[in-house]
């Protein structure tokens, strides 16, 4: 009996088992098998390495910003030696008279960078002598006048200064002027002038023109002529530095004033005295 029920046990095993290997999977109504539902996962942890291998988002540049332009750099006009131009110093003077012993009475100086005038000096002196009457009668200033003027030694540095500022120093018959300026400048004990470049007009236009080299004829050769018969030491100057730039060969020429400038230091003086002026008294330099 015992044998019996054993062998019933294994069958029933048996047909389990082949019922179990028989078994389909389950199919949808379209008969197309049905996959079993995915169980969620746990999401596992970033690591630290894998964080930082990851690539950062991408900054977008920002938008240009628009510059306003840089305001323009304004320079100081150049010194005329840098832009290469010659200073020149047009120089005249007017004299008691002709010979070494007379004195100057009034001294006119133009500053020129190129062509272009920029400054001038012009003084009136007292000559501590009268005119002879053939200078008198061609400057014109009364020896009245003149004794209430300035001694030439109290701007003496001032002229000199003014004139050492040129590269070169013009003046129609420079000797004779030089001459004048120079003794004036070592009589109030300053050094001498001794101007490296002095150039003559007079000198310049004789090789130029035949005949005589007065300031006069040279200006009507060159179109121009002086505002009346009396000689002025600022007219002359500015109709000198005229001459210098024709015979450097230049058509410019400097802008003239309407009237000529009367001297910066002149002095008003009394009413003339009838009859023979009195005798001179001495004079000392005024001090600063």
């Amino acid at each position: 009996m015992s044998d019996w029920i054993w062998l019933v046990a294994v069958a029933a095993l048996f047909l389990a088992v082949l019922a179990l290997s028989k078994r389909k999977a389950p199919q949808s109504k379209a008969g197309v098998p049905v996959s079993p539902p995915k169980l969620p996962q746990a999401r596992a942890s970033r690591s630290p390495a894998s964080s930082a291998r990851r690539t950062p988002l991408a900054v977008p540049p920002p938008l240009p910003t628009r510059t306003p332009p840089p305001a323009p750099i304004i320079f100081p006009t150049a010194p005329a030696i840098s832009r290469g131009l010659q200073r020149v110093i047009v120089l005249d003077t007017e004299t008691t008279g002709l010979s070494q012993y007379d004195k100057i009475i009034t001294l006119a100086a133009l500053r020129f960078e190129g062509t272009e005038l920029k400054d001038s000096l012009h003084h009136v002196y007292d000559p501590r002598k009268d005119s002879h009457p053939g200078a008198l009668a061609v400057h014109g200033w009364d020896d009245w006048t003149l004794r209430f003027q300035d001694l030439f030694a109290e701007t003496a540095e001032e002229v000199r200064d003014f004139l050492l500022w040129g590269d070169r120093l013009v003046a129609h018959n420079a000797e004779f002027d030089m001459r004048y300026v120079e003794r004036e400048i070592r009589k109030a004990g300053l050094a001498p002038l001794d101007h490296p470049d002095v150039y003559c007009t007079m000198e310049r236009s004789r090789r130029r023109w035949s005949g005589s080299a007065k300031l006069d004829l040279c200006l009507d050769r060159i179109g121009l002529q002086r505002a009346g018969a009396r000689h002025g030491a600022y007219e002359d100057a500015f109709l000198t530095s005229c001459l210098y730039f024709n015979l450097q060969g230049s058509n410019d020429r400097p802008a003239a004033p309407i009237t000529w400038p009367a001297p910066t230091n002149l002095r008003p003086a009394p009413p003339r005295p009838d009859g023979t002026l009195p005798r001179r008294t001495p004079k000392r330099r005024r001090t600063a």
